[in-house]
């Protein structure tokens, strides 16, 4: 009962950070006591609630840094900060550094995101490093449009039919898709993902000249993943802002390379099991 209480207000709490949130609002939305809402706080998070809002509300904005072209003025405005130097200095408390600086590097820096709450049952093994090297790939690139922070199933559903197509026309060859995040400088919180999709040069066997793609060596934290794909679809997040943080691992430049195992023993359509290699770019 206490978890459904407490994971009702994170999920309110949630869908109001763009707006000032008061602890007597939580008090009027769970019909509970600031002392418990207390109480709560301490038991599942180990802090209060009105630090987990802010945390919340400038992991965001450093989500929003890394990835819109939102400038830190209207940032501030949007997570509801009174001034665009109290966001500043809120922000450089948590993160040791401004949000211009924090924009303006080539990695990411992900230590202290605090990542919204959730008792989930995806388990994500700890990452391995691994030195890759550079590899040759072959196939073709294809496009999709999503809002920043916003679930898409649409979206979701169009790489699920890019993987069973491949999957099923080439059995027992790994199949890759590799993923750029781009901000779409004609709309402030859209972001355009660029994906190819393929195989390494040597299992491709089509004829329709296709598009190359290399891989750039280097460090790259690995994850391995086995489950259906609503499972799948969600551990994105959970790997840049939970795995990643708790590792205290920054993300590098690069690409994220995705790889289907596609072989009997690692991959059944037909009762919809994925085993996927995840690499993500890091250092420390």
């Amino acid at each position: 009962m206490q978890k459904q209480t407490f994971m009702a207000i994170v999920d309110w709490i949630e869908l109001n950070l763009s707006r000032r949130i008061l602890l007597d609002d939580i008090v009027i939305f769970s019909g509970y006591s600031r002392r418990y809402i207390y109480v709560l706080f301490n038991n599942f998070l180990g802090m209060p609630p009105g630090r987990y809002i802010l945390y919340r509300r400038l992991s965001r904005g450093a989500v929003r840094l890394r990835l819109s072209v939102q400038s830190v003025t209207e940032i501030a405005h949007q997570l509801c900060f009174d001034s665009l130097q109290t966001f500043s200095r809120e922000f450089k408390k948590l993160f040791g550094i401004s949000p211009c600086s924090y924009r303006a590097k080539s990695e990411w820096i992900l230590r202290n995101i605090q990542p919204r709450i959730s008792f989930d049952e995806v388990s994500i093994p700890p990452p391995k490093m691994i030195e890759l090297p550079k590899m040759d790939l072959l196939g073709y690139e294809f496009l999709y449009s999503q809002i920043l922070g916003v679930k898409s199933d649409k979206c979701s559903q169009l790489r699920l039919e890019h993987v069973i197509k491949n999957t099923s026309n080439y059995k027992n060859k790994d199949f890759f898709i590799i993923s750029k995040v781009i901000p779409e400088m004609s709309h402030d919180n859209k972001l355009e993902i660029k994906v190819f999709a393929g195989y390494e040069r040597t299992n491709y066997t089509r004829d329709n000249r296709p598009k190359k793609y290399s891989v750039k060596s280097g460090l790259y934290a690995y994850f391995n993943f086995s489950g259906n794909w609503d499972a799948y679809s969600v551990i994105f997040e959970k790997l840049y802002l939970e795995v990643l943080p708790s590792y205290e691992l920054k993300r590098a430049k690069g690409d994220d390379i995705e790889c289907f195992k596609n072989n009997d023993k690692s991959m059944c359509r037909d009762n919809g099991i994925f085993n996927v290699d995840y690499y993500i770019p890091v250092c420390y």
